[in-house]
């Protein structure tokens, strides 16, 4: 069904001087185009060098991923957009904590030892605004724990951050990105402390939305 997660393809690497209508233009060699849009920075109107090309049909979108792509001299990466929603969930639910997924927030592990809260938001921010940001730390030794949890203000960085994947480094450490349950989903069972992201004993009171 066009529109749907499913027909969508994240794009990244685009250079400040691709447009919308140029990564149309692009992108319509492999099917109708349903929607597309470049993400750009609120306060300085500059593009974030990532995007988002939704295909009428979903048979488009794996041609589209296995091919490489140059835009404006400069070769672009592209793959499926990642959302996670559980079986019988729409998809396009963009409601923050709805379902099985809070769809704002995102659960960073492997942090490196020189990770500190504005290295965390320093690599995240490229991907939208971000609300909140949190290192967990040791109570009893007052180092960090290894991980934390970015929050961004729209659904579509928690995209963006996901889809990145490969490229998610923090001095030159490569961190593990995870969509977050809130606390309801988890208490219930239906995820497990696995799929939050986290081991059995952390608690994260305080900290889902």
């Amino acid at each position: 069904m066009a529109g749907t997660s499913e027909n969508k393809v994240y794009v990244g690497n685009l250079s400040h001087d691709t447009t919308t209508d140029s990564l149309r233009a692009h992108f319509l060699q492999y099917g109708n185009v349903a929607d597309c849009i470049i993400m750009h920075d609120k306060e300085t109107g500059r593009s974030r060098g990532f995007g988002f090309v939704t295909f009428q049909d979903n048979s488009s979108v794996e041609p589209t991923v296995n091919a490489q792509h140059t835009i404006d001299g400069r070769l672009i990466a592209c793959k499926r957009a990642v959302r996670d929603t559980r079986k019988g969930e729409r998809p396009e639910d963009d409601g923050a904590g709805s379902g099985m997924y809070n769809v704002v927030k995102i659960f960073v592990g492997g942090l490196p030892a020189s990770c500190d809260v504005a290295k965390l938001k320093d690599h995240f921010g490229q991907f939208g605004e971000i609300k909140d940001a949190v290192v967990m730390m040791d109570a009893a030794t007052q180092r960090h724990r290894g991980f934390g949890f970015v929050t961004f203000r729209e659904p579509y960085a928690v995209e963006a951050a996901l889809s990145n994947d490969a490229q998610n480094l923090i001095d030159s450490k490569w961190v593990e990105v995870k969509r977050c349950m809130p606390q309801d989903v988890i208490r219930s069972g239906v995820g497990g402390a696995a799929a939050s992201g986290a081991r059995k004993d952390d608690s994260f009171e305080g900290f889902e939305s």
